[in-house]
């Protein structure tokens, strides 16, 4: 696996009416063949369930009604025209009872990072918590993409959580390299 330029800013999916929609958000997009869209039932054994040829534009979308059970992982397998291959990190999809799911990228982080939501209700606080359990910053994101700015942590670990009641549920964990 060698590294190719193009970077994915984002990766989400939605189950909605028995469909998965996909949608991804790319730059530098220089010399990719396609995108191709890979599932799997237990996040390591994955499978091709279709292909996007790459045309040079920054939001791509795909959907699919394969992967409706209760755990659904998919990730992208980005393909070269010179044949070189790079993954992106795999997001899960709950089939029944969806709970709310965020993603962070870059993981770590410096400065600005992003929080892909999906099946969240409207107007869903979260809050950045230190390992101590301190609620460090809170904002309100939305299904989607959602930039949050880290400027002023400490370099260290923190998570990512939902407030629920005011109180942060299980987070997402990440760190700040300042």
């Amino acid at each position: 696996i060698q590294s190719l330029p193009v970077s994915i800013i984002g990766f989400t999916g939605q189950l909605e009416n028995g469909t998965v929609n996909l949608k991804w958000e790319v730059v530098n997009e220089i010399g990719i063949a396609m995108y191709e869209i890979e599932y799997s039932s237990d996040g390591s054994s994955f499978i091709s369930v279709g292909q996007l040829a790459a045309q040079n534009k920054s939001l791509y979308q795909y959907s699919t009604k394969i992967g409706i059970s209760q755990n659904n992982y998919y990730r992208l397998k980005i393909v070269s025209k010179d044949g070189n291959i790079k993954y992106s990190n795999a997001i899960l999809i709950s089939g029944s009872n969806a709970k709310a799911t965020l993603n962070l990228y870059p993981n770590p982080v410096r400065g600005n990072m992003t929080i892909a939501a999906s099946h969240l209700k409207p107007n869903t606080q979260v809050a950045i918590v230190d390992f101590l359990g301190k609620i460090i910053k809170t904002a309100t994101i939305q299904n989607g993409m959602n930039p949050l700015n880290v400027d002023g942590l400490r370099s260290g670990s923190y998570y990512v959580s939902i407030l629920e009641n005011g109180k942060p549920s299980n987070g997402v964990p990440f760190i700040v390299q300042q």
